[in-house]
């Protein structure tokens, strides 16, 4: 599945920005996973303007996305993540599928591709409370959570994060999905879900 998000990235018009591309495999969670990478940069003494945190299993459709995140947070320097899907208040369960959503992308859990098209943004971009870790871009050079361990809820956590550093995440407005997230099938697990979700209520106080 890599290799095939590495074609895309291949793909993508770069129009001169520099763009490097880390993996790190065999994680036992997101967050410690992201933060490796970070430290990776930094022991790289590389100058980053924004990353793009994406799932191996994802494929992605727009060619202009450097340019589309460069465009968007440039609109305000309150502006610190933007994802793809996402809801616009987290509701009081923390399963922000049972909220007010917005975002567009594709997906396959294995019975083919399908469209999870929710709300449209008003205007050029939605303020969200958090968004979807098939892909966020971040400009913020700040660490991940690593209490929230395990592979739920750390896309909550880093929005929250977010948020608390006095910055704004958003979903841009899509003329048509950026992203397919080719998960393929994967049993649901209910209990690991929900201890993460108990788990997050208790790190912040929720």
């Amino acid at each position: 599945m890599f290799e095939r998000l590495l074609v895309t990235i291949a793909s993508l018009n770069d129009d001169g920005h520099s763009l490097y591309v880390y993996c790190v495999d065999n994680s036992h969670s997101i967050t410690s996973s992201n933060n490796l990478m970070l430290q990776r940069i930094k022991d790289d003494g590389l100058e980053i303007d924004f990353y793009i945190f994406i799932h191996e299993d994802v494929v992605i459709l727009n060619s202009n996305l450097l340019n589309d995140v460069i465009h968007y947070f440039s609109l305000g320097e309150n502006l610190g993540a933007m994802g793809v899907a996402g809801v616009k208040f987290m509701p009081p369960d923390q399963i922000f599928w049972n909220g007010e959503c917005y975002g567009d992308v594709y997906e396959d859990r294995g019975g083919g591709l399908g469209r999870v098209k929710f709300r449209d943004p008003v205007g050029e971009f939605e303020i969200v409370d958090m968004v979807d870790g098939l892909c966020i871009v971040s400009r913020l050079d700040m660490p991940w959570n690593e209490r929230v361990d395990g592979f739920h809820m750390y896309d909550v956590s880093y929005c929250r994060d977010v948020k608390n550093s006095g910055y704004k995440t958003i979903i841009p407005k899509q003329d048509s999905p950026w992203f397919i997230h080719a998960s393929g099938y994967r049993e649901w697990n209910q209990q690991k879900f929900d201890d993460a979700r108990m788990k997050y209520k208790d790190i912040y106080g929720i």
